[in-house]
């Protein structure tokens, strides 16, 4: 038996296996799935909340003629203390998206959620480069690339780590950014940010209005890196 994380692509080039079990199948990419599966001898389990209303396990593993679906709830679960279940049964009084993935067991939908129109990519060549920067400590630090192209956006997640110092996130970010490339950081940090400029980087606050923010992305194609796990789980679970 062997238990791995699948957070980099070249970790499941090698190995191979009898039995594959994948926990969250929705969180991972689905080259790497197929890397996986292209090395397993005898069968495969997948298990996931339905939680994205349009995803590859849909399209690609359930229209398959070799793939047997079961869909389970809390109710199956015999071992779930009564807390549990309580806070479950209560979500039909808190988010009824919610209710529905995790008490019901069906597919999620996309009401409420911000960010529709985007798509995941792969690779972008030319454009230009800069960095969003949310501070944090308890909660990830977060650092975005963001590439402009032909009037499109093309956004990675280069950093999301929790318990960095400011120490800690200037030597990763220049591993990272050019000096010569803006980062927009979270304005309510202004001591981190003139350490960030004592450091060689070309750091500013953001502008923080939700609403202008939120008008400008829509008003650009957006396209989220394929390989950017928490970015694109943040996104799709953007609501008003």
């Amino acid at each position: 038996i062997e238990f791995f994380s699948v957070d980099n692509n070249l970790k499941v080039r090698g190995p191979g296996r009898d039995i594959l079990f994948i926990n969250e199948a929705n969180l991972i990419r689905f080259d790497t799935f197929q890397q996986l599966i292209l090395r397993t001898r005898k069968c495969v389990f997948l298990d996931y909340n339905p939680s994205d209303e349009f995803h590859w396990l849909y399209e690609h593993v359930q229209t398959r003629d070799d793939c047997k679906f079961i869909k389970s709830t809390y109710l199956d679960n015999p071992f779930l203390p009564d807390e549990q279940v309580k806070e479950i049964e209560n979500l039909k009084n808190v988010d009824e998206n919610y209710w529905r993935i995790y008490g019901q067991g069906e597919r999620g939908h996309s009401e409420g959620v911000i960010y529709t129109h985007w798509s995941t990519y792969a690779s972008v060549e030319g454009g230009t480069d800069v960095y969003g920067l949310d501070f944090g400590y308890n909660n990830p630090t977060a650092l975005v690339r963001i590439r402009e192209k032909d009037k499109s956006l093309y956004v990675s997640e280069e950093i999301y780590q929790s318990h960095l110092t400011n120490t800690d996130l200037i030597g990763m970010l220049k591993q990272i950014v050019k000096s010569s490339d803006t980062i927009y950081c979270d304005a309510a940090e202004p001591q981190r940010i003139e350490e960030i400029k004592r450091a060689g980087f070309k750091a500013v606050p953001a502008n923080k209005d939700v609403k202008a923010g939120i008008d400008f992305i829509k008003s650009r194609k957006l396209f989220i890196h394929q390989g950017s796990a928490n970015l694109l789980k943040e996104i799709k679970s953007y609501k008003y």
